[in-house]
């Protein structure tokens, strides 16, 4: 299965939820619309959106429905971290080693 050969290189966005929305943190994938899941922490989100990611390949994969390969990751011009086009990387996202 090539495509689990790239599921870490799948950019994501986490961003906060509102109490309202039941709190914790809510990851989505750009590159798959409708691909996201949640956690009680940026960690557990992460964890459990590879489940989702993992999930979404293999029901496309089933169904022979078509996906986007993996966006090319770009350093931030303000120095805030990687993103992807038209994807914000929060300010509390760690910042890669040796990077102030």
């Amino acid at each position: 299965m090539t495509e689990f050969a790239n599921i870490d290189k799948y950019p994501f966005t986490i961003r906060p939820l509102s109490v309202e929305d039941g709190g914790g943190f809510l990851i989505e994938y750009p590159d798959l619309p409708g691909c996201h899941s949640d956690g009680d922490t940026p960690e557990q989100a992460i964890v459990n959106g590879r489940d989702a990611l993992r999930s979404y390949l293999l029901s496309c994969r089933k169904h022979g429905d078509p996906y986007r390969s993996p966006a090319r990751l770009f350093r931030r011009a303000d120095n805030s971290g990687y993103g992807c086009p038209k994807v914000c990387t929060p300010d509390w996202w760690p910042k890669p080693k040796g990077k102030a």
